[in-house]
């Protein structure tokens, strides 16, 4: 858990270096894609989109807004949304 706080620490106050957010941003990119690689895939996509009422651009967009993102904006982020006296620690072992 300690290990975990550091790191929640790190992305709030030190720029991810650039190869670091490239291998996460292609990491994600590369998996989104690799969930339409059948049919089915693109039918539950096309579901997705469907039940929440998301515009046709979405998964486009969504690649386009995460290959946009740099460090500080991550950095921004991380201070906006990574609160820790707002998480609940479980311990599971």
């Amino acid at each position: 858990m300690q290990e975990i706080r550091f790191e929640i620490e790190r992305l709030k106050t030190q720029p991810a270096s650039v190869e670091e957010l490239d291998t996460a941003r292609f990491h994600f990119i590369g998996s989104l894609q690799a969930e339409v690689t059948t049919p089915f895939a693109h039918a539950d996509k096309f579901k997705t989109m469907l039940l929440y009422n998301l515009q046709p651009s979405h998964y486009q967009n969504l690649i386009a807004r995460i290959a946009a993102i740099t460090p500080e904006n991550l950095m921004e982020t991380a201070v906006t949304h990574l609160n820790e006296n707002a998480f609940i620690e479980v311990s599971v072992g």
